[in-house]
């Protein structure tokens, strides 16, 4: 009782701490789409994060707003009073006893910086979170010509860096505007004279901690949509992200060199990975994804220039994915090294999907014509558990593994994967690849 009234009257000290707001309206932004309103943004953000308040607020109300490539850094102003707390679902504040009880004691309560777990009582703990938000009502464009970027960082569009408790949220729009770099990408041109490699990305979220990407719809994006990169602790939620199906590069949302990431709750549609999972990454949660068009959800490439991969503890579960080019992958490089480890793909449903289940541990620049290596990123402990839906490619599980160093410790579990043309069988093809299957079709595939 004691820990639960100190908790209250804390509480009660904090509701009413101010919430600065920071309309970039009031920092001269015109909202016609016409004229550069970065300047707005940026001492928007200035104000915001020096400010000597609790929680701080950017707002990008209704209007179009024109935006040239912009880093906000931070970190911004620490909090005069550091406490956490583990937020429930819908703002919710829950307390866990040593027994691991939990109790709601508030809802809507203001989330505050803090890295750092305060006692209040025998067994009682909480931990605080610190909001900085961005707030988008209003649809930022960027500039339709690559030579915008002439001179500047042409891998980043919106940038934000070394900030704690970044909420990014709003229903407004983000469009990209990448038609001019996709005319002349490299990928889909590369006889074109000065053809591009490395176009903009749409949202950068680089070395945030405790951070939240959610209720936004993005667009056209020069190339990768969104890409958390030496993050821990980031929330992806109710996000949109299309762009046409023959876009080149244009993964929806990349994880790279990050921890305890979730992605949950999201339509993509795009010319590449609907999700993407680089190297150094561990404790991802996906789920309820609908994916496609794109190359489905992949772990890979990894291990690429004999590179040392790290990649453990990720579970895709509850998806669809739609005319897809690729299902459940996991794609690495001969010659890497490393372990992708404790991967799980569950309830998964397939329609119309090319290789519904592929795990390429071969992967080179040139199919067919690199030989074997003696060195290759070790594959153990994937769990394929209750996947279903209709294939687009003969072979529906396709584990190519390799001969020096095979898949280990696979297991398959109530799959039936059928062809979409209704009467045409489809195969199963396990390369070097050992484990446990259970009521599997196409099967029987693993060795034992």
């Amino acid at each position: 009782m004691f820990p639960l009234m100190l908790l209250l009257g804390l509480v009660s000290g904090i509701v009413g701490w101010p919430i600065d707001e920071f309309n970039i309206f009031n920092y001269g932004a015109s909202g016609f789409g016409e004229v550069d309103d970065s300047k707005a943004f940026v001492n928007a953000w200035r104000d915001a994060c020096n400010a000597r308040t609790q929680n701080a607020k950017v707002i990008v109300p209704k209007g179009t707003f024109l935006l040239n490539p912009l880093m906000f850094l931070g970190p911004c102003n620490p909090q005069s009073i550091r406490f956490a707390v583990d937020d429930g679902d819908d703002g919710r504040l829950e307390m866990k006893n040593a027994e691991g009880r939990s109790e709601t004691v508030l809802i809507g309560l203001p989330m505050f910086c803090g890295e750092d777990d305060v006692s209040v009582g025998k067994g009682w703990s909480w931990r605080c979170v610190n909001m900085m938000t961005f707030m988008i009502f209003g649809k930022i464009i960027a500039p339709g010509a690559p030579e915008s970027w002439n001179g500047r960082d042409s891998s980043q569009w919106i940038a934000f860096k070394d900030v704690v408790g970044l909420n990014v949220y709003g229903y407004g729009l983000i469009d990209g505007q990448g038609m001019r770099w996709w005319d002349q990408s490299c990928r889909y041109h590369p006889v074109l004279e000065g053809c591009t490699k490395l176009a903009p990305t749409i949202f950068k979220f680089i070395s945030c901690k405790e951070s939240t990407l959610r209720d936004i719809y993005m667009v056209n994006s020069p190339q990768t949509h969104v890409l958390i990169l030496n993050s821990k602790g980031f929330n992806v939620d109710n996000v949109t992200i299309q762009s046409p199906e023959h876009s080149p590069n244009t993964d929806g949302i990349h994880i790279h060199s990050s921890h305890f990431v979730k992605i949950t709750n999201s339509i993509i549609g795009t010319g590449d990975d609907c999700i993407s999972i680089g190297d150094y990454i561990s404790n991802i949660d996906i789920a309820n994804i609908n994916c496609g068009p794109g190359h489905g959800i992949s772990i890979g490439s990894l291990g690429k220039n004999k590179e040392i991969v790290h990649v453990e503890h990720i579970h895709i579960r509850d998806s669809t994915l739609k005319g897809t080019s690729n299902g459940a992958r996991i794609k690495t490089w001969q010659g890497g090294q490393g372990n992708v480890r404790n991967i799980t793909f569950e309830n998964l449903e397939f329609d119309a999907v090319n290789n519904p289940i592929i795990i390429d541990q071969n992967y080179c620049d040139v199919r067919g014509k690199c030989k074997e290596e003696e060195t290759g990123v070790k594959i153990s402990d994937v769990v394929y558990k209750n996947l279903h839906g209709t294939s687009s490619s003969k072979i529906a599980i396709n584990l190519n593994c390799s001969k020096s160093v095979p898949c280990s410790r696979i297991t398959m579990d109530t799959i039936n994967l059928v062809s979409v043309q209704q009467g045409n069988p489809v195969t199963a093809n396990c390369t070097n690849a050992k484990g446990t299957e259970v009521e599997v079709h196409p099967g029987p595939c693993l060795r034992n």
